[in-house]
């Protein structure tokens, strides 16, 4: 068997290092992925809790609009018949 020399001999900086090996994608390893997408998902559900909020809120302003509408209506529906009749 023949002698190894020191030039043929691997050394300390023929080892591969985690940060020189390629990830199988270029947005990082399946953990980091799974984590960006329960970030996304978080956010996405803060996002849709605050839009029922403002729907809520938005719901009932209409309903008062319309309650108002309604007795104003009531008020001036005897002064609109007076009116209607005596014309």
């Amino acid at each position: 068997m023949p002698l190894r020399t020191a030039e043929h001999m691997k050394g300390m900086h023929d080892v591969k290092h985690q940060q020189s090996v390629r990830h199988s994608t270029a947005r990082g390893t399946v953990f980091q992925q799974l984590e960006r997408l329960a970030q996304e998902k978080e956010r996405a559900l803060t996002l849709a809790r605050l839009w029922a909020s403002k729907l809520k809120r938005v719901d009932e302003q209409i309903g008062e609009i319309d309650r108002q509408r309604e007795a104003l209506l009531r008020t001036l529906e005897p002064v609109l018949r007076a009116e209607l009749e005596s014309s």
